[in-house]
């Protein structure tokens, strides 16, 4: 599950922008989570997870520091905590950026299974509404942001930032760095992050 390595695969960072005309945002997705038949109904990081959590703090801890933002989920946080350590700051908690919603009473895995293949525009009003609330959220932002969430999130930014209406046009690994910029509230793609091997949300 996840990546076999505590590696970030990226290029050199743009250094940070204070004082320019837009915000870069690192959109980064938690590191590997403990797995899901343990029971747990909000699974923290593993030890991969937390290796890789520190490991990409390590390389992220150079553009900062700037804000860090996380998603309210166990993973997301604890991925955020190495990188909040190194620049001595408390991650905001933003509901916007929570996991994408399934429909009520339906099978999580299931629905995704079925989905996960199509367009946005097929996912239906609810997810139309949540993917417009983490863009409204991104769109609003005016510095330098670190964000950690989730792997639907990212997937469904990248597709706003460029154009692409299909759920499965980016798959992100764990602790994948992706940078998008803001300006005047529209998205711009900057640089993907690595991809996952294959699908774990």
């Amino acid at each position: 599950m996840g990546n076999s390595e505590p590696q970030v695969y990226f290029s050199d960072l743009p250094i940070n922008n204070q004082g320019a005309p837009l915000a870069l945002i690192y959109l980064i997705r938690h590191g590997q989570e403990t797995a899901r038949g343990s029971g747990a109904r909000d699974p923290g990081l593993s030890d991969l997870g937390r290796e890789q959590a520190t490991a990409m703090a390590a390389r992220m801890r150079a553009i900062g520091p700037c804000a860090i933002v996380s998603s309210p989920l166990a993973r997301a946080r604890e991925t955020a905590a190495p990188l909040a350590e190194f620049w001595r700051t408390k991650p905001v908690i933003e509901h916007a950026i929570k996991e994408v919603p399934s429909p009520p009473g339906e099978d999580r895995a299931a629905w995704w299974d079925r989905v996960s293949t199509g367009s946005w525009d097929d996912a239906g009003d609810a997810v139309a509404q949540w993917c417009q609330d983490i863009i409204d959220y991104l769109g609003g932002l005016q510095n330098d942001t670190v964000i950690f969430s989730h792997f639907v999130v990212i997937s469904a930014m990248v597709g706003v930032a460029t154009g692409s209406q299909r759920i499965d046009s980016f798959r992100p690994g764990n602790c994948s760095v992706t940078i998008l910029d803001v300006k005047d509230g529209v998205l711009s793609l900057v640089e993907r992050g690595f991809e996952a091997s294959k699908d774990v949300r």
